[in-house]
């Protein structure tokens, strides 16, 4: 065989009629991989509303357990030991969620920021700076660097003329 010379022309047909075969082939990992990546989307977002599921089902036990402590000595022997297996069952909640990566947003002693955290309520204190955050009304969490769900926050705000608190303020501060 010569130098530069690749083969004889059945070699050169022969590839030349694999081409068509390379070509589908491309063409059909470049489908499976869209299909993929629309399957991976999917499931992320399956995943998702998943995550945030098992979230309200352990607020509903932080209600449960907030009116529970609001009683106090009025709760009697058996309750609390049923609050304690609720407890036992929430802590099984956390685990499985910390098991997927999901991580409460810090809110209290933390300043407001609108990407992490939602205005619940203004609140004034003189003794801190505003946007400061004094209360959480409701967990924020945030999973693989996407917010699952925003913080529900009190914020110190101390300007004139806002005297009075405002419930479920829509917007966010700045």
């Amino acid at each position: 065989m010569e130098l530069g010379h690749f083969g004889s022309d059945d070699e050169m047909e022969s590839l030349a009629a694999t081409e068509p075969w390379m070509r589908d082939s491309i063409q059909g990992l470049a489908k499976a991989r869209r299909a993929l990546s629309d399957r991976e989307r999917e499931h992320f977002e399956e995943m998702r509303r998943l995550l945030l599921d098992i979230i309200k089902v352990d607020d509903a036990f932080e209600r449960v357990f907030r009116a529970v402590r609001d009683m106090g000595d009025r709760v009697d022997h058996s309750t609390r030991r049923w609050i304690n297996n609720f407890r036992s069952i929430s802590r099984i909640l956390h685990g499985v969620l910390r098991g997927q990566g999901v991580v409460e947003i810090e809110t209290v002693g933390q300043s407001f920021d609108p990407r992490w955290h939602r205005v619940s309520e203004l609140v004034q204190d003189p003794d801190r700076p505003d946007g400061t955050i004094v209360g959480q009304d409701l967990k924020g969490y945030v999973w693989r660097n996407l917010i699952l769900r925003e913080a529900e926050v009190d914020v110190v705000r101390n300007d004139e003329g806002q005297h009075t608190a405002r419930r479920g303020a829509a917007g966010k501060t700045s």
